[in-house]
């Protein structure tokens, strides 16, 4: 079983119906990794975006949207510490990346995930043993 940071792009993705070819990829690829035993890793900054997508782009009702939010606290919750934020203003500084950006990827490394599943990332590029994928693809 491997550990998978899912980006907030990802979830967003399952709840976009003006978007239904995507929606069921996202929905089919999550379905697949936790049938095959994969563990889902999120960050206290995934909730945060998706909380705030969910209620304003796609105008979900808020307390739909808080449910969701607090379900995905099932998952291995990863809190923003200084190391991890130490490692992601690094990470900015050096790999040309968003801070935001750079805040997913130290935060999945910090959980020890093999893969980052972003639709956002580069796929394919590696950040040490972390290797970014897009499975809406």
């Amino acid at each position: 079983m491997s550990k998978l940071f899912i980006d907030t792009n990802i979830f967003v993705s399952t709840f976009d119906n003006a978007k239904p070819a995507t929606q069921a990829k996202a929905i089919a690829a999550l379905v697949a990794a936790r049938d095959a035993g994969h563990q889902f890793v999120v960050s206290t900054q995934v909730l945060q975006e998706l909380y705030n997508v969910l209620t304003g782009k796609l105008k979900v009702d808020k307390a739909v949207a808080k449910h969701e939010m607090l379900l995905l606290q099932r998952y291995e919750l990863v809190l923003m510490v200084p190391a991890i934020l130490g490692n992601a203003a690094d990470l900015h500084a050096q790999a040309s990346l968003s801070f935001w950006d750079a805040l997913i990827i130290a935060a999945a490394q910090f959980a020890k995930c093999g893969e980052l599943w972003s639709e956002d990332l580069q796929a394919g590029r590696e950040f040490g043993s972390l290797k970014i994928v897009n499975p809406l693809v």
